[in-house]
């Protein structure tokens, strides 16, 4: 939770222990964050919440002006029990921070979805660009990609509930974020990066872009009161080539490229970090970390 000075605005930012963005749960995940500035000063506060508790979330967000969701599990492997580890977390957790943040009469909610929520679209038009009106088709992920599928059946929650409540709430929907890790765990887009530098993969699409860009999108969308829906958020899948030169340039010939697929974001000041900067800040922040040589 961050206030700024002079009272004029606390926030709340749940998952601040993670890559992306204050869901703490023990002193090992933390340390990255006691160690900045705002914590000495006393600018920020950290509370241990579960997704599944709801007291404990309306704990962390008492008194704040604005909540940002980004805690949420993810994993790019199987899991043993995707009902309890991605389903139910993601879900229901996605629907017990509005629910609060609605309760204690929060300004503004800004909900993390991801890209994973608006592909695959199978029966979206072929020659159509993607956008933000774009959903994933969840009944052809449910037994393959739990991720995308949690993130699809929660950010259509929160929705649901938003609009039934009146409660003010935009969604950011980024690609694979990638860059510097500041925690001491390797998350899930960087795992994947980490891969891609390891073995060779083909036919797989990911539309990545800048954590630092995620970052910059969420306080855009919590600051501007014309911001409004779903915000798409990704440079391209050229990763894959840059990584790997010997794929084809085109790793998914049937997604449609397009020039504005962010132009919401865009239109808000957003502006793009490069795919070759993406790849140079995440390489470099692995080899820091020890997982490169």
């Amino acid at each position: 939770m961050d206030a700024k000075d002079g009272g004029q605005k606390i926030v709340c930012v749940t998952g601040g222990s993670v890559f992306i963005g204050s869901w703490a749960y023990d002193e090992k995940e933390t340390k990255h964050l006691q160690a900045l500035e705002e914590h000495k000063s006393n600018r920020l506060h950290l509370f241990q919440i579960d997704l599944l508790d709801y007291d404990s979330i309306v704990k962390a967000i008492s008194g704040v002006a604005g909540v940002f969701h980004l805690a949420s599990p993810c994993n790019v492997d199987r899991v043993d029990d995707p009902e309890k580890e991605l389903l139910e977390p993601e879900i229901k957790g996605t629907k017990n921070v509005p629910m609060a943040a609605k309760e204690l009469g929060v300004r503004r909610v800004v909900i993390t979805s991801s890209m994973l929520a608006i592909i695959p679209s199978p029966y979206w038009p072929a020659d159509v660009a993607k956008n933000e009106d774009c959903w994933t088709d969840v009944e052809s992920l449910i037994d393959v990609v739990h991720s995308g599928a949690s993130k699809t059946l929660a950010e259509k929650a929160a929705w649901e509930f938003a609009k039934e409540k009146g409660l003010d709430m935009v969604v950011v929907n980024p690609g694979a974020a990638m860059g510097p890790i500041l925690p001491p765990t390797i998350n899930t887009s960087m795992l994947v990066i980490l891969r891609l530098l390891q073995e060779t993969y083909e036919d797989l699409f990911i539309g990545s872009v800048h954590v630092k860009d995620v970052a910059l999108a969420h306080m855009l969308v919590y600051e501007n009161p014309s911001a409004s829906g779903r915000h798409l958020r990704f440079v391209s899948s050229l990763i894959l080539v840059t990584l790997q030169p010997s794929l084809p340039k085109d790793t998914n010939p049937v997604l449609v490229r397009s020039t504005d697929a962010s132009k919401k974001l865009m239109d808000l000041g957003l502006q793009f970090t490069l795919i070759e900067q993406i790849i140079k800040d995440s390489v470099e922040s692995l080899k820091s970390k020890g997982f490169l040589p």
